[in-house]
């Protein structure tokens, strides 16, 4: 099998893999998991399991996208359909891995189920909870701008601006918003500020918490090499774009590291999804390090 079809084999698998983790789930299923013990904290100090459901829907919709994202990447890469797209899923890919590395930070449960304190909301999950709401006010702002520039009927804004204010009444009842100007994207909340693109890569790809601060820039900087490669920049294109018969095609070396974003920023993200829910660890989790394991053995 050509090296490329293998690529393509295996970021279909790793596609597949994800859809079933892009299905809702109930957290009152899983009644062991870290979600069942947060909704439990969120009634008992908040008298609502909101975040949890915005929790719960956020990651539902960002590995869903992820799924078909990766398996784009394995439809179009044999048919040779890829220079000006890649760069441009793979980015695609990192930002909501990274987004759902951020939000479940903590989240892995320990061997027991945790034990719900008298009094106190643990740090854990009071940093989801605000993490959440900075998730659900900043992706509401956009949605309002969107609406705007795109000139649709003034009650269809009148009435997203109206859900944004509710938003923000009630995150500001819930926590101690220090810093809350009108746009939404610079809040603080507990010392929590959403995070860029260049910091939300770092949280896909970032192996462990004790890498060194230039491992850690290099992460950013990563983030910002796929956006300028997925603008129109001929120059940068020159890069890593090589002659190969008719027109050009992109260096098998190239591809394995390009791709090998994706997979590493999926694995993580797939890993705290199952940590957050007590889904099936083993099975799961053998399927990834062979998915992994094949792609660090290819023979370019």
């Amino acid at each position: 099998m050509a090296v490329v079809d293998e690529m393509s084999e295996l970021l279909s698998r790793l596609g597949l893999l994800c859809i079933p983790a892009g299905v809702e789930p109930s957290v009152r299923r899983f009644l062991n998991s870290q979600g069942k013990f947060d909704e439990a904290v969120f009634m008992r100090d908040l008298d609502t399991d909101e975040p949890v459901r915005w929790i719960s829907h956020a990651l539902a919709t960002y590995i869903y996208e992820i799924a078909h994202e990766l398996q784009a990447l394995g439809a179009i890469l044999p048919a040779n359909l890829g220079p000006g797209s890649f760069e441009v899923i793979v980015r695609a890919i990192v930002e909501r891995a990274g987004r759902i590395s951020w939000l479940l930070e903590e989240g892995t449960p320990e061997e027991e189920a945790p034990t719900l304190p008298e009094e106190g909301m643990p740090r854990g999950v009071r940093r989801r909870g605000i993490r959440i709401g900075l998730e659900l006010l900043v992706c509401q702002y956009h949605y309002c701008a969107s609406l705007k520039a795109l000139e649709v009927e003034q009650f269809i804004c009148e009435k997203a601006d109206a859900l944004l204010r509710e938003e923000k009444l009630q995150i500001q009842d819930w926590f101690d918003c220090s810093r809350s100007p009108a746009d939404v994207t610079k809040w603080v909340i507990e010392g929590e500020a959403y995070p860029s693109y260049r910091e939300l890569a770092q949280w896909a790809l970032k192996k462990n918490d004790e890498e060194d601060a230039q491992s850690l820039g290099v992460l950013k900087g990563t983030y910002s090499a796929l956006s300028g490669w997925s603008h129109p920049n001929f120059l940068a294109a020159a890069e890593h774009l090589a002659p190969r018969g008719f027109g050009y095609g992109y260096s098998p070396d190239y591809l394995k590291r390009l791709f090998g974003l994706a997979i590493s920023a999926t694995d993580k993200a797939i890993k705290a999804w199952l940590g957050y829910y007590d889904q099936d660890h083993d099975v799961t989790v053998e399927r990834l390090w062979e998915i992994s394991s094949a792609w660090e053995a290819l023979a370019l």
